[in-house]
């Protein structure tokens, strides 16, 4: 996925218009769907930061760069849950956490 697939899919999850992001960012309605659609390959780091901030994601999230470590695919996966399924993992990792430091005793 690029960039533009990335900033397509965000800007669609959170309902805002093509109109409204390039009014936001200070470009007409067909680049916003030349940006999405890949036509404008190579976007200018100022207008990715500027589009990023009008989405209010990361710089980091639109560009795609992530450090696939363990630890973030968890929390991100967790951000997504609900209140009580984020509860359900809590739980489990806090066992996991006891059982692996002998402080639970299967029976």
């Amino acid at each position: 996925m690029n960039v533009g697939d990335r900033m397509k899919s965000i800007r669609k999850q959170q309902g805002i218009s093509a109109d409204q992001l390039a009014e936001s960012i200070g470009v007409s309605r067909s680049t916003i769907f030349r940006y999405e659609k890949g036509d404008i390959e190579k976007m200018p780091i100022e207008v990715v930061a500027n589009v990023a901030s009008s989405l209010h994601v990361s710089l980091i999230d639109l560009m795609g760069i992530s450090n696939d470590s363990i630890s973030e695919k968890i929390t991100e996966i967790v951000s997504k849950l609900n209140t009580n399924r984020q509860q359900n993992v809590y739980n489990y990792a806090d066992n996991q956490l006891k059982e692996q430091n002998g402080k639970v005793v299967n029976l």
